[in-house]
């Protein structure tokens, strides 16, 4: 059996984070604190923008063809330069 490795930055993050996997995602879930789906993403894209969610912590469940779940828990940290 072999190990995917999955890694998602930067972690805090702010507007952006990334996610990189030698899996192939198939989609990807991001859960509040309190285990509430915020966004469910169907598609397989690296590059996830979470600009829109508030300052707090959150889970990406990240699932794919051999993988079924991995879940990584990410900070997103007040950006330097709101737009809003």
């Amino acid at each position: 059996m072999t190990k995917n490795k999955l890694e998602i930055y930067p972690n805090p993050a702010q507007d952006f984070v990334t996610i990189s996997t030698s899996e192939k995602i198939e989609f990807i879930e991001i859960f509040d604190m309190n285990g509430k789906l915020i966004n469910k993403i169907n598609q397989s894209i690296s590059k996830i923008n979470v600009s829109n969610l508030a300052q707090g912590v959150y889970f990406l469940k990240v699932n794919g063809k051999h993988v079924k779940k991995i879940i990584k828990k990410i900070i997103l940290t007040a950006t330097k330069n709101p737009s809003h």
